[in-house]
């Protein structure tokens, strides 16, 4: 039997590498302890453009690693600026000026977005649909963020069906990031988030009183 050799560096960035133990389960993964490596911001940045995130038509992956190694990318935010690179992005081996506008376009339209998908795209860990789900289904994406940037208790959003301490104390962990916290201001300045309805819907019972007799299970 090949005994398995657990890698101590990274192979993109060559930053050593630590085994986490997530407390829930357990479980064991390996992760590059650099924030900044390349191969993780790539894929932060692909997420983000996704459809399931602001579904940012027309940037791949491969497009997305050609604007950060450009120097055009390196935060979220930066990509509502490549307007400014228009002509340059026109002059791009296999791109030309419809491929440029096409993008350009959906980066305009991507400006008006759900919150539960800018939630997503952030790619806050633990935090994938069903959790973004949930959280804003009891908070605005406005009160969400001023409240887990600022609370003190890494619980606070464990009542939530759902969410438990372990995602809430991700969460929370990573707004206390400033650098997060005031990329997510920037971008609420941009965008034109779209926040869920959090009130009951309907009315047709309003005003009566209902008696209900006989045995109720």
């Amino acid at each position: 039997i090949n005994e398995l050799v657990i890698p101590d560096q990274c192979p993109v960035c060559g930053e050593p590498t630590e085994i986490c133990t997530s407390e829930a389960s357990e479980t064991q993964t390996l992760h590059c302890t650099n924030a900044q490596c390349p191969a993780k911001q790539l894929k932060k940045f692909a997420r983000f453009v996704s459809k399931d995130g602001l579904d940012i038509d027309g940037v791949s992956e491969q497009t997305i690693a050609k604007f950060i190694n450009l120097g055009w990318i390196n935060h979220y935010s930066d990509i509502f600026d490549l307007r400014n690179h228009a002509t340059e992005i026109a002059a791009l081996e296999g791109f030309g000026s419809k491929s440029a506008t096409n993008i350009l376009q959906s980066i305009d339209k991507s400006v008006d977005v759900e919150a539960r998908r800018l939630l997503y795209a952030l790619s806050i860990p633990m935090c994938g649909q069903d959790v973004c789900n949930r959280l804003l289904s009891s908070y605005s994406f406005a009160d969400l963020t001023e409240k887990a940037a600022t609370i003190d208790d890494a619980e606070y959003f464990a009542h939530i069906d759902g969410i438990g301490p372990e995602k809430s104390k991700s969460l929370i962990n990573w707004f206390r990031q400033e650098e997060n916290y005031q990329e997510v201001m920037r971008l609420q300045e941009i965008l034109r988030i779209t926040e869920p309805d959090l009130q009951p819907q309907g009315n047709r019972c309003a005003g009566l009183t209902f008696v209900v007799t006989g045995d109720v299970f």
